[in-house]
């Protein structure tokens, strides 16, 4: 008799259904994170979507793997998917489906996963195709805040 699949895993698995986008229309490869907080990666060169399901909630993170004059080491690179949505349209989460309130189960939190798949595919084909110009602005006015803070 076979075993059942753990929780983490069938996560995984409802991740790679949804967002098999990535792999089929992009060139992205998905592989799993292991560590104390595990999360699928679904990476193409100069990216990573990082997806990951901790405490009730579901993460999804865009991570620039590049680096030059803007993406810098000891600056982040690392974007979350709400701050991307909202610089391409300020107004994407006025109507949002029901969701559960807490990804408390495999099946919450494939609620979220396919909302974010959809997210993705309406407003970050450009980054998908390599295009990181937004990721770009978002880390130039991070770093003009940053000056602007400094004592």
């Amino acid at each position: 008799m076979a075993s059942k699949p753990s929780t983490e895993q069938r996560f995984f698995d409802c991740a790679r259904k949804d967002l098999d986008f990535l792999v089929k229309d992009f060139g992205f490869a998905a592989t799993v994170k292991e560590g104390p907080l595990p999360s699928i990666v679904f990476k193409k060169e100069p990216l990573a979507i990082e997806i990951g399901w901790y405490k009730g909630e579901v993460d999804c993170n865009f991570n620039v793997l590049l680096e030059n004059n803007v993406f810098r080491p000891y600056i982040s690179r690392g974007f979350v998917l709400w701050e991307v949505i909202l610089r391409v349209d300020p107004n994407a989460f006025v109507e949002k489906p029901p969701l559960p309130r807490w990804a408390l189960s495999v099946e919450d939190a494939d609620c979220f996963l396919q909302y974010y798949a959809k997210l993705i595919q309406k407003f970050c084909s450009p980054i998908l195709r390599g295009d990181l110009s937004l990721l770009e602005s978002i880390t130039w006015e991070r770093r003009k805040r940053d000056k602007e803070n400094m004592p």
